[in-house]
C-alpha cells in the first residue's frame, strides 16, 4: 500500500463518461500490482470511465489537431 510519502502529486479532475483515469507510478511495478491497483481504482470511478496504470516513468500524452492548432496561434 502507498503511503503519503511516496504520493508526489495528485491532479484533481471531473471524470467524464469515456474518459481515461491515468495513474502513474515512478517505480517498476509487477503485473499483479499494476493489476490491482486498477481493479481497485475502477470500483471508484464513475460509469464509463476506465483506469490505465502506468509506472516506470511511463507517460501517455494525446495531442489532436485542433489542440495543438490552437495553442500555436
Amino acid at each position: 500500500m502507498l503511503t503519503e510519502s511516496q504520493i508526489e502529486s495528485i491532479q484533481v479532475a471531473r471524470l467524464e463518461p469515456g474518459d481515461v483515469l491515468v495513474l502513474k507510478c515512478s517505480q517498476v511495478l509487477p503485473v499483479t500490482a499494476r493489476q490491482r491497483v486498477a481493479d481497485q481504482v475502477q470500483g471508484l470511478v464513475p460509469d464509463g470511465v476506465k483506469a490505465m496504470v502506468l509506472d516506470d516513468c511511463m507517460d501517455v500524452e494525446v495531442l489532436r489537431k485542433a489542440e495543438s492548432d490552437a495553442t500555436a496561434s
